[in-house]
This record gives structure tokens, sequence and C-alpha cells, in this order.
């Protein structure tokens, strides 16, 4: 790829994705603010803010992914760049379903009590995990802009803690309310709380991605499917358990 080509596209890209991945930050943290000061919220005003960014969000996914396949097509770019152009095209598509999962939360929400009982109860729970998914998200992107690979990893390493935090409250609302005769609407309330524990785990795990592809970038090491072996091997590992 001639130079001068090359820095005007780099520096296009690292513009938009730091536009993109800032919008998905504002989209965590006001998911994150709205639990903290859930008895104060206007679920119907967050969602609208949360749909309006999320528009934006999918804009400049088709516009980082068109500029990374003209790239190809028209530049012949050497490896090393190829490297590049195929981890900020991973990432890209990260930061989009980062956003997806945002916009599920708001969703489920829509459909709850948000100011009963239940929604107050594990709000807490909610923040915790929040808050870790999102320094997970702020530190992958840090990692992978500085290609410091050693914070990499140990974002990677941190996932664990996330999926502990989401199975505990999996774990909390049988236990507080597995023996209970319940309404449709409390029904629809812990339904909701699990669902939208789902989505923050799903969101911790694509900043996870985003480790693994700030990695390859920097090594031309694929992390992805080892950590996959390590899933599979802990699962045979508890059902060995059982």
């Amino acid at each position: 790829m001639d130079n001068v080509l090359r820095d005007k596209f780099f520096s296009r890209v690292t513009e938009d994705f730091k536009v993109m991945s800032s919008l998905v930050m504002k989209q965590v943290g006001i998911v994150k603010t709205l639990f903290s000061s859930i008895d104060e919220v206007d679920i119907d005003a967050v969602h609208q803010e949360l749909y309006t960014n999320e528009r934006i969000l999918d804009s400049l996914d088709v516009k980082l992914r068109r500029e990374v396949i003209n790239a190809i097509v028209l530049y012949s770019p050497r490896a090393s760049d190829l490297r590049q152009i195929m981890s900020n095209y991973d990432m890209t598509g990260y930061l989009e379903r980062m956003g997806d999962l945002v916009l599920n939360i708001s969703r489920f929400l829509m459909t709850m009590d948000v100011k009963g009982e239940i929604c107050r109860r594990y709000a807490p729970d909610l923040t915790k995990l929040l808050t870790t998914s999102a320094s997970m998200i702020e530190q992958s992107i840090q990692a992978f802009n500085n290609e410091n690979n050693t914070l990499a990893r140990a974002i990677i390493d941190s996932d664990d803690v996330v999926d502990n935090l989401y199975r505990s409250i999996g774990v909390r609302t049988r236990s507080d309310y597995g023996d209970k005769h319940l309404s449709k609407s409390e029904l629809n309330d812990i339904l909701g709380i699990n669902g939208i524990a789902y989505n923050v785990e799903r969101i911790a795990d694509n900043a996870t991605n985003i480790a693994e592809a700030a990695i390859y970038f920097a090594e031309g090491e694929d992390v992805k499917h080892a950590r996959l072996k390590k899933e599979e091997q802990d699962a045979i590992n508890e059902q060995g358990g059982e």
C-alpha cells in the first residue's frame, strides 16, 4: 500500500473507530447510571436516547466496513497492513454488537416495573456487573490502540469475574423466588433481570474479543481458539463433577 494512501486510510479508520468506541462507552454508561438511580429514571426517554445512538453506531459500522473493503480491493495492502485492517474490521463488528446488546437491555426495561421491588433489589448487582464490563471495554480499546498485550491478556483473564457475577444473579433469583407464588408482573421482572444480566455478560465477551483482536494485531497470534478449547474443557469438567 502506498505510504500516503496508507496513512490517509488508517487516519480515517482510527478517527471513526474512536467515535464508535466512545459512543459504545456512552451507551453502557447511560445504562449503568440508569441502574444506580432506577427510582428516578424516565425509561422512555432513556430508550429513545439509546435508540438514537444505536442508529449512529449502525451508520459507523457500515462506513468502517466499507472503508476496509475498499482498502483491500483498491490498495493491495501488505501483509502487516492487512493484519491491522482485518483487526479493525473485527473490532468494528464487536462494537456494533455491543450497541445491539445495550438496546436489548433497554427493551427489557421497557417491559418491566423499573420502580418495583424486584428491579430495586437487583439494581446493585446489575450496576456491579455493568461497571466491571464497562472497565473491560475501556481497557480492551486502550490495549488495542497502544498495542499493549499485557493489558489485553489481563482483560481476557478477567472475563471469569463477569461470568461469576452473571451466574450469581441467576442463583440469587432462583433462591429468592424459586419456591414462591409469583404474579405475572413479578415473573416478567425476574425474567427481565436475568435477560439483562445475560446481555451485559455478552457485552463483556465482546470486550474480550477486542482484547483478542489486539493480540492478533500486535503479534499475529490467534488466541481465540485457545480460549474456546479452555471453555470446552471447563464444560467437560463441570459435567464430570455432576
